[in-house]
């Protein structure tokens, strides 16, 4: 009788992915995290550190219209070259009289949209897939994704 081989279910958080590209970006004590969803994560920025890396790194800027449709701000990048997964961050300006900063919303994708025909079908498969599945995106997945492209946990 065969048998199946089972992985241990390791059960990887989004804010331990989030923090392993933080970490690996050397971005990680430019931004504060402060609540955790089952597939993204939000807080502050401390600086202007992420924003800046983003734009001088080449970061896919998401479309104004998309961004605010889907993340409600006009300021969203994205990881460039088709890498898998892709780390995404929204902007979200926020001014009071004596400061500026920025309300961030921090994800994986297994894709990025904006990384060429075979990214842009692995990113639709999986928005379709999670409308249809009424699930998040699989954080283990993203982990192995992750091991995959040689970032360190």
């Amino acid at each position: 009788m065969l048998q199946a081989k089972h992985e241990p279910c390791t059960m990887t958080t989004v804010l331990q992915n989030v923090s392993r590209m933080l970490r690996y970006y050397g971005l990680d004590r430019h931004v504060s995290i402060t609540k955790v969803e089952t597939d993204r994560v939000f807080g502050w920025a401390y600086d202007s550190k992420l924003l800046e890396f983003a734009i001088s790194n080449g970061w896919n800027p998401d479309d104004r219209f998309s961004a605010g449709i889907t993340h409600g701000t006009q300021f969203s990048f994205r990881e460039p070259g088709g890498v898998r997964p892709a780390l995404q961050v929204c902007f979200h300006p926020y001014h009071t009289p004596t400061t500026s900063s920025y309300f961030l919303e921090i994800d994986l994708d297994l894709a990025s949209p904006a990384g060429g025909w075979r990214s842009f079908f692995i990113h639709a498969g999986e928005v379709i897939a999670n409308l249809i599945t009424r699930k998040k995106t699989d954080q283990d997945k993203i982990a192995k994704l992750l091991n995959k492209r040689g970032i360190p946990a």
